[in-house]
């Protein structure tokens, strides 16, 4: 959340004066590092929702799956993990621009 805050900062200082909220190149290490952790923290997240997801579809405590006697659970939380892999990719695509202009002294 502190990430996210600095990010929505830095790039409204960015774009209201033209300039970074630290001098050199602090603020483009810090998007740098913070995208990367962000990437694991929402792989992790995702892996362990789906690995839930994947053992109550299993559970079957009576003459009943889980999956069946919940109704829509199990398939609103397997769109819920979709929808945390899909903003996984899009990161992963603003990551790979960030660090090719990271790389190229563009930031």
């Amino acid at each position: 959340m502190v990430y996210s805050i600095f990010e929505l900062v830095s790039m409204a200082k960015r774009l209201l004066t033209g300039g970074l909220m630290f001098r050199g190149r602090i603020s483009s290490y810090i998007s740098y590092i913070g995208d990367q952790i962000c990437i694991v923290l929402l792989m992790s997240g995702g892996s362990a929702g789906a690995a839930l997801l994947r053992e109550l579809d299993g559970l079957t405590p009576g003459d009943i799956a889980f999956c069946d006697a919940t109704g829509n659970f199990c398939s609103q939380t397997a769109a819920g993990v979709a929808m945390i892999f899909l903003g996984i990719f899009f990161l992963i695509c603003s990551y790979v621009i960030s660090a090719i202009c990271f790389h190229q002294k563009k930031v």
